[in-house]
């Protein structure tokens, strides 16, 4: 396993493999942003020196999933309220 330039602790994890939200779950990431864990805390490595931890306390985690929601169809800067 590649060395964890991030990893969030703490966190609720869904994953969209597991049938239910993962409790006290912890992600690490590497240099390259690549996820190289996502699970629960019992099961995750031991940070490694000088990695970049964030406690995410009260958190949801939804690895990879980016918002790509838009409105192609809309001008911009037309006020829509304005009668046609």
């Amino acid at each position: 396993m590649e060395k964890a330039a991030l990893r969030v602790h703490n966190v609720t994890l869904i994953d969209g493999d597991s049938p239910a939200a993962v409790p006290d779950a912890v992600l690490e990431a590497d240099a390259d942003g690549r996820i190289v864990y996502a699970g629960p805390a019992d099961h995750a490595p031991a940070a490694p020196p000088g990695v970049r931890t964030i406690d995410g306390r009260g958190g949801t985690l939804l690895p990879g999933l980016f918002d790509c929601h838009v409105h192609l169809g809309m001008r911009p800067n037309v006020p829509w309220s304005r009668k046609r």
